[in-house]
């Protein structure tokens, strides 16, 4: 099953990613998220994450603050 948006597909698959990335960019324990999500692998759910502009920013600042 999948839904046409414009020249994108949502499918069911997609789901794992947008929920991983949501949850994991709120701060909650990869290893619960893997848990819920059925992966064993902390490099699946690397594959499934895609980090927002704010939680990389915060870690930038954090380095820089460190290595100023």
């Amino acid at each position: 099953a999948q839904i046409e948006l414009g020249d994108r597909w949502l499918t069911p698959h997609s789901f794992r990613h947008t929920i991983n990335t949501i949850v994991r960019n709120s701060g909650h324990d990869p290893a619960k998220i893997r848990a819920v999500l059925g992966w064993m692998d902390e490099e699946i759910q690397d594959n499934y994450t895609h980090w927002e502009a704010e939680h990389l920013r915060r870690w930038a600042e954090i380095v820089d603050d460190i290595w100023g």
